[in-house]
This record gives structure tokens, sequence and C-alpha cells, in this order.
């Protein structure tokens, strides 16, 4: 069944197949780049960029479509190796927020979201809303600051997560869907 209600298995199905055919190409042009110029070539490393995005969009189709868990789960080590590669919070922060968001809530394995920790870590960034989705994997995972550095709508989620109860938190959560997260990611596609 269909997770996403406003497009149909087809429409996802189509996207899947749209992606997968990128990556191949995307992939191939990698390979060719780096056998004549090299792993720190420019061009390779933008093309990375594009291809963490463009797996991004798939594992979102793959997901949305109804694919069963495990079928995401099994994308999802293929975009941590590019995130390994290219991750940074200043060019992908929104995309970490959806490896952990998903990560979380498909109880991605141990070994996986460690990786992810430690593409965090390497970049140095610190950030609430990603140690609280650390935090909630792993809670063993400090929470080190209040600070949620990428912009509007992301700050808002702070007081989500620490409102004062649960009804207060619903209200804000629905405020916040309702009226800022579209408009926050407009840009997104």
């Amino acid at each position: 069944m269909v997770r996403d209600n406003l497009r149909d298995k087809n429409y996802f199905e189509r996207c899947i197949e749209n992606d997968t055919q990128r990556i191949i190409k995307f992939k191939t042009a990698i390979k060719s780049v780096i056998e004549e110029r090299g792993t720190n070539d420019e061009n390779v490393v933008s093309t990375y960029g594009y291809l963490f995005g463009i797996h991004i969009g798939k594992l979102e189709a793959i997901y949305s479509s109804g694919a069963p868990f495990n079928e995401v789960k099994h994308f999802f080590s293929d975009i941590i190796k590019i995130a390994e590669m290219i991750w940074s919070s200043n060019g992908e922060y929104v995309e970490m927020i959806w490896l952990l968001s998903i990560g979380n809530m498909l109880k991605i394995d141990a070994k996986e979201m460690e990786r992810l920790k430690e593409v965090i870590k390497k970049d140095g960034v610190e950030d609430y809303l990603i140690d609280f989705l650390l935090h909630a994997y792993d809670s063993s995972w400090e929470i080190r600051t209040t600070s949620i550095d990428f912009g509007h709508p992301y700050p808002l989620i702070y007081d989500i997560i620490n409102a004062p109860d649960k009804a207060t938190a619903v209200t804000l959560l629905k405020d916040y869907l309702e009226n800022e997260w579209y408009d926050g990611h407009d840009d997104m596609g």
C-alpha cells in the first residue's frame, strides 16, 4: 500500500526507475573522470553531491511507494556510503535530518547509524536537532547544544520537542506542519 496518498504506485515506480537510471549514468561518469583525473577532481566531488541528492530522492520514492521496510533499509546503506564522502552541514543539512529521521523510524542497524555519527563528527557540526535524533536512536549520544543551525522552519522544532506537555506539543506540531513545514521546504521540489 502506498504511504503517500498524493500519488499512486505507478508514479513512484517511474520515479524509482528514473532515479535508478540516473544513478547508473552518474556512477559511470564518475568512474570515467576518476580514471582520467583522479578522485580529488572538482567534477568528481560535485557529481557525488548530485548523486547524493538523487539517492535521497530514490529513498523517498521507495519509502512512499509502500515498499517493505527491509527494501528501504537495504538502499539506506548506499546513501551512507556517499554521505561519508561528501556530506557537509553547510550544504546537506536537511538531507541528514531526513536520514537520521528515517534511520530512527526504520530502526536501522547500529553499524549504519554509527557510520552516520562518524560523518557528523567529522563535519564538526553541533546542532540540537541532529543531536536530538541521534540521542533518540542511542541514548549515550549527548545533546550538546540548544541551537539549531539551519534556518526556517527547523528552529521551531525546538519548542515542539521541549513543550511543557503533550497537548501543547501536539498543538505546536499541528501549527508547524500546517503553516511552516511546506513553506520552509518550497525549494526542495
